[in-house]
């Protein structure tokens, strides 16, 4: 009976599509025949289940007008409790009537169990797995989930039962949320520090920054109107420093002009002959870049799941990197340096091409010494590339284990759920364990289809 009080009430949450149970028991009306009394009264199986379907049939009967309401009439089938099954007429015999007790009786029974789920300690329990609609919001789902479960637990079930989740995606959820948001933070404050040490100046260092926001927005657009998601891998997978390279070169070239004539001011036909000058190279940089994208469409199924989104984010990101700064840097530039003034000298950087200038000097008077270093360097990167890890997705621990279990096709249930139990304590016994539940068997729900005789531990 919870069962059937719990699955409605959660799938009334908005984005919840349906429940997928395991384990329990499900009821249901039997009828025991004893063959001789079919004989004796000259009847078949065949008329003792065409009487129970005749007895059983719901029928709609239209709708029927009273003043200013209409109620909707329908037949409901007499059958809702044993005794309604046992006192069901077959036929008649001298005139008097043929129950279906006089050739069998029924009972409340169960199915026969296909499938059984244990959790920890206990060897047979119940669990529902909520699947969410597609391109619902999972964070708002979950709050929903929620408060009906709160619900359900503290006014509608009985107080000796509780549904307790054991894999919430919740944290899931936030922790990928987390991790996207750090990661672009982080990418775009690191990428603005070092555009502030190495570029020099305070508001050309803002302004080539502003690259990443606008960048991020068009790919954003874009991203929505062509229905690619955003997901930790397609938005951890965007180079800020490959965002910002075509605005740098173009600053670059502005302060340069800037530098020339620090006494006169700087014109709009400046500006746009920085533009100019550098335009072709950057679009074919930037051509080049989202060119080298292009083999991840040829992915199928999983990895083009995986992987496609990643690419049209870097190309929409990169484009409107593009268009930011051949269309907004010249403007904007103009406007922060159109008054003369002398340009302030980074003195770090300056140190820094001072002492590059020296080394330099000495690599072309001896060239060979720059040999060594080449080769230790080639070496070094063949070694770390046999030694590290070679995943490319980010980084994301959800905390659980999925561990499948083949067993024999033969084996029985009860066996089977044997060693479910020994399996679950043997994982039981490491600290870091919460939770073990397994799955064994396969579904009872004929609209599912499971695996026979398998072991799910999360």
């Amino acid at each position: 009976m919870p069962v059937s009080i719990i699955m409605p009430r959660i799938k009334q949450v908005p984005g919840v599509v349906d429940i997928d149970p395991f384990g329990g028991e499900n009821y249901q009306f039997q009828v025991f025949v004893d063959p001789f009394k079919l004989v004796q009264y000259n009847l078949t199986l065949k008329n003792v289940t065409d009487a129970i379907t005749a007895n059983n049939i719901n029928s709609g009967g239209s709708i029927i007008t009273r003043g200013q309401q209409s109620f909707v009439v329908r037949g409901l089938g007499a059958i809702t409790k044993v005794e309604d099954l046992d006192n069901i007429v077959i036929t008649q015999k001298g005139g008097a009537a043929v129950f279906l007790k006089d050739v069998g009786h029924a009972e409340m029974g169960v199915l026969q169990r296909q499938g059984i789920l244990g959790l920890d300690n206990n060897d047979d329990a119940v669990s529902g797995i909520t699947l969410l609609l597609r391109g619902a919001n999972p964070s708002k789902v979950l709050e929903g989930i929620h408060k009906k479960v709160d619900e359900l637990n503290t006014k509608v079930l009985p107080p000796d039962v509780k549904v307790v989740p054991y894999l919430d995606r919740t944290e899931l959820v936030h922790t990928t949320l987390h991790t996207v948001s750090r990661t672009l933070l982080e990418g775009m404050g690191l990428v603005t520090l070092v555009l502030i040490l190495f570029l020099g100046s305070l508001r050309g260092s803002v302004l080539v920054a502003l690259t990443i926001p606008f960048s991020l927005l068009w790919a954003f657009i874009l991203m929505h109107y062509t229905n690619v998601p955003a997901n930790l891998l397609s938005l951890g997978a965007i180079d800020f420093g490959i965002i910002v390279d075509g605005s740098i070169v173009l600053m670059e070239v502005i302060l340069r002009r800037r530098e020339r004539n620090p006494d006169k001011p700087l014109t709009e036909t400046d500006a746009l002959e920085a533009a100019l000058e550098v335009a072709k190279p950057m679009f074919f940089a930037t051509l080049v870049i989202i060119t080298a994208y292009l083999p991840l469409f040829a992915f199928e199924r999983v990895e083009k799941k995986l992987f496609t989104p990643m690419a049209f984010t870097v190309g929409y990101s990169l484009l409107g990197a593009l268009l930011f700064a051949l269309g907004a840097i010249p403007p904007l530039a103009y406007l922060i340096y159109r008054k003369a003034g002398k340009t302030r000298q980074n003195p770090w950087f300056e140190w820094l091409r001072w002492k590059y200038d020296a080394l330099l000097l000495r690599i072309v008077a001896r060239p060979r010494i720059a040999l060594l270093p080449g080769l230790a360097a080639g070496v070094l990167a063949v070694v770390l590339a046999l030694t590290i890890g070679r995943e490319f997705l980010p980084y994301l621990d959800e905390g659980s284990i999925w561990v499948q279990i083949e067993l024999p096709a033969g084996i029985s249930i009860e066996k089977a759920t044997e060693m479910a139990r020994d399996y679950r304590k043997v994982m039981q016994t490491f600290p870091e364990v919460s939770h073990v539940v397994s799955q064994t068997g396969r579904n009872d729900d004929p609209r599912i289809r499971g695996r026979s005789r398998t072991l799910k531990a999360p």
